[in-house]
C-alpha cells in the first residue's frame, strides 16, 4: 500500500512539474517546448494553480498560433478559473479580436457579463471587415478583368468590330 501511494505521488508529481512547464512556456512565448508538449498528445485541458487552462493562458498571452491548436484538438473552451473567467472573456478584455472570433466560432460563451457587449462589438467588426473585405476583393477582380481587356485591345490582341 506504502508503495502505491509513493507511486501515485510521484506520478502525480511529475504531472504537475509538466503543467507548470507548459503554463511557463506559454507565458514566455517558448515555442520550443510549447512544440514539443503539443506533440506529446498532451493533456490540452490541463489546469494551473488559479484554475486556468492551457487555453486561457495562451490567449492572456496573445498566442493565436497555439489558440488554433487547441481548438483543432477539440479543449474545453469553456472552462471557467478561479476568478469566474473564460478564454473568451480574457480575450475580449485584451482586446484579442481574431482571438474573440476563433473561439466565438467554437460556440465559446463569457463568464462575464460585462463581457457580452464587448464581443458583440467584436464579432460586428469581424463580419463588417469581412463584407468590405469581400466588396474589394470583387472590385479588384472587375477592374483588373478591366486592365486586360484594355491591354489587349492597345497591343492588338483583340480585333474590335
Amino acid at each position: 500500500m506504502k508503495n502505491k501511494i509513493i507511486i501515485m505521488l510521484s506520478v502525480l508529481s511529475c504531472s504537475l512539474f509538466q503543467a507548470s512547464d507548459i503554463f511557463k512556456a506559454i507565458e514566455l512565448n517558448d515555442k520550443k517546448v510549447i512544440q514539443k508538449w503539443l506533440k506529446n498528445n498532451p493533456d490540452v485541458d490541463l489546469i494551473n494553480d488559479q484554475g486556468q487552462t492551457v487555453l486561457i493562458k495562451a490567449v492572456q498571452a496573445g498566442n493565436k498560433d497555439l489558440v488554433k491548436k487547441l481548438l483543432k484538438q477539440r479543449v474545453a473552451v469553456n472552462a471557467i478559473d478561479q476568478s469566474g473567467k473564460m478564454a473568451l472573456d480574457y480575450a475580449a478584455e485584451l482586446n484579442k479580436h481574431k482571438i474573440v472570433v476563433m473561439l466565438a466560432k467554437k460556440n465559446a460563451t463569457v463568464g462575464h457579463q460585462d463581457n457580452l457587449q464587448k464581443v458583440a462589438q467584436i464579432k460586428k467588426h469581424h463580419r463588417n471587415m469581412a463584407i468590405v473585405k469581400g466588396v474589394l476583393i470583387s472590385a479588384g477582380v472587375y477592374v483588373g478583368l478591366g486592365f486586360g481587356v484594355i491591354a489587349l485591345v492597345k497591343f492588338g490582341c483583340i480585333g474590335l468590330m
